[in-house]
Protein backbone atom coordinates (compact mmCIF):
# COMPACT_ATOMS: atom_id res chain seq x y z
CA UNK A 1 0.00 0.00 0.00
CA UNK A 2 3.04 2.21 -0.12
CA UNK A 3 2.85 5.78 -1.84
CA UNK A 4 -0.91 5.61 -2.00
CA UNK A 5 -1.26 8.71 0.24
CA UNK A 6 -3.53 6.72 2.74
CA UNK A 7 -1.20 7.80 5.85
CA UNK A 8 -1.87 11.52 4.54
CA UNK A 9 -5.35 11.12 4.87
CA UNK A 10 -5.36 9.14 8.05
CA UNK A 11 -3.25 11.79 9.22
CA UNK A 12 -5.44 14.44 8.34
CA UNK A 13 -8.27 13.11 9.68
CA UNK A 14 -6.24 12.65 13.06
CA UNK A 15 -5.24 16.26 13.09
CA UNK A 16 -9.23 17.22 11.94
CA UNK A 17 -10.92 15.28 15.16
CA UNK A 18 -8.03 16.84 17.58
CA UNK A 19 -8.88 20.17 16.70
CA UNK A 20 -12.72 19.08 17.09
CA UNK A 21 -11.97 17.89 20.41
CA UNK A 22 -10.03 20.35 21.40
CA UNK A 23 -6.49 18.05 22.04
CA UNK A 24 -3.24 20.07 21.21
CA UNK A 25 -0.90 17.49 21.62
CA UNK A 26 -0.52 13.53 21.20
CA UNK A 27 2.07 11.16 21.57
CA UNK A 28 2.87 8.91 18.68
CA UNK A 29 4.66 5.08 19.35
CA UNK A 30 5.77 4.45 15.85
CA UNK A 31 7.33 1.64 13.92
CA UNK A 32 10.96 2.42 13.41
CA UNK A 33 10.27 2.74 9.30
CA UNK A 34 7.51 4.60 9.74
CA UNK A 35 9.20 7.65 11.91
CA UNK A 36 10.24 9.62 8.82
CA UNK A 37 6.90 10.35 8.03
CA UNK A 38 5.48 11.89 11.27
CA UNK A 39 8.95 13.64 11.12
CA UNK A 40 8.07 15.10 8.29
CA UNK A 41 4.77 16.03 9.16
CA UNK A 42 5.66 17.74 12.47
CA UNK A 43 6.08 15.34 15.25
CA UNK A 44 9.31 15.62 17.33
CA UNK A 45 10.84 12.52 18.51
CA UNK A 46 11.18 12.43 22.23
CA UNK A 47 12.49 9.04 23.53
CA UNK A 48 12.14 5.27 23.11
CA UNK A 49 9.76 2.67 24.33
CA UNK A 50 10.39 -0.73 24.26
CA UNK A 51 8.34 -2.84 22.71
CA UNK A 52 8.09 -6.39 24.63
CA UNK A 53 6.72 -8.74 21.86
CA UNK A 54 9.39 -7.68 19.53
CA UNK A 55 12.18 -7.22 21.93
CA UNK A 56 13.18 -3.79 20.65
CA UNK A 57 12.58 -0.11 20.82
CA UNK A 58 10.67 1.55 19.24
CA UNK A 59 10.73 5.29 18.66
CA UNK A 60 8.11 8.19 20.81
CA UNK A 61 7.21 11.37 19.17
CA UNK A 62 5.00 13.86 20.17
CA UNK A 63 3.02 16.35 17.67
CA UNK A 64 1.77 19.44 18.99
CA UNK A 65 -1.15 21.27 16.89
CA UNK A 66 -1.28 24.85 16.29
CA UNK A 67 -2.81 26.69 18.80
CA UNK A 68 -6.33 28.04 17.47
CA UNK A 69 -7.27 31.06 20.14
Amino acid sequence: MAGKGIANLVFKEILRECNRLKIREFSIISEPDAEGFYLHKGAVRIGEVKSIPQKRMLPKLKYQLADFT
